[in-house]
């Protein structure tokens, strides 16, 4: 969730699944447990799906960590 608000903050565009895999890799999270935690992000309402082009998925954040 923090890798998300950050890349949001920062590039002001929705977050490409392999970014948040690789960011998240880099910190030494396996693959698997990353593509799990986003499920249950999607689950929660912490975040949504945004489709752009050529059909790579996107998450956008809709409500902030502290909520």
């Amino acid at each position: 969730m923090l890798f998300i608000q950050g890349w949001v903050r920062e590039e002001k565009t929705p977050v490409p699944q392999k970014e948040i895999v690789l960011g998240m890799g880099r910190a030494g999270k396996k693959s698997f447990t990353v593509i799990n935690s986003i499920k249950g992000l999607l689950t929660k309402g912490y975040i949504r799906r945004a489709y752009m082009i050529s059909n790579k998925t996107y998450y956008v954040q809709l409500r902030s960590v502290n909520s």
